[in-house]
């Protein structure tokens, strides 16, 4: 039965060639569609997912306004804001800032207690940050406590790559 059904369809198909190119045309960019759009679904609603918690981690943004029109959107925010946030809202466990120097800004790293002297290393993608930004997210450290990896000046905190330069 199933047999004789197809065949109808195909030569149904092949006696409207361009009604069933244009079906066909249709269906795959509608599977295209959804297709991408799942992909898009699914890598926004894993994103940043494998911090403990991740369910109570929230961003505030920085949205600046002119005559009613948005002219300036950013992830950054003055430093004031977490700690005022933190005051006006019991909610809010804990905040942590940090800065970008964007990509464009050379940082040089200097490590004084390598053997033979000091070594110096330029390096953009660099963000400050405070101490307790490392508490409030998940990321696993090789060497040392999150707890206190940056609550001193003039310390950092480096990749596993990044270390064995």
């Amino acid at each position: 039965m199933i047999r004789n059904y197809l065949l109808v369809a195909f030569r149904t198909m092949l006696r409207n060639k361009i009604f069933s190119a244009i079906n066909a045309l249709g269906l795959a960019l509608g599977l295209a569609g959804f297709w991408i759009i799942m992909q898009y679904v699914t890598f926004e609603r894993s994103y940043d997912n494998f911090h403990v918690n991740a369910g109570n981690i929230y961003r505030v943004q920085l949205d600046q306004y002119k005559n009613n029109e948005l002219i300036f959107k950013s992830s950054e925010n003055y430093p004031a804001v977490g700690p005022a946030l933190e005051k006006d809202f019991p909610e809010i466990v804990s905040n942590a800032r940090l800065y970008n120097l964007g990509s464009k800004n050379n940082v040089v790293i200097t490590y004084q207690d390598a053997p033979g002297g000091p070594i110096q290393f330029k390096h953009r993608r660099f963000l400050y940050a405070d101490s307790s930004f490392l508490p409030m997210f998940s990321y696993k450290m090789i060497y040392g406590d999150a707890a206190t990896a940056l609550g001193e000046p003039f310390s950092m905190v480096i990749s596993e790559s990044y270390a064995k330069k």
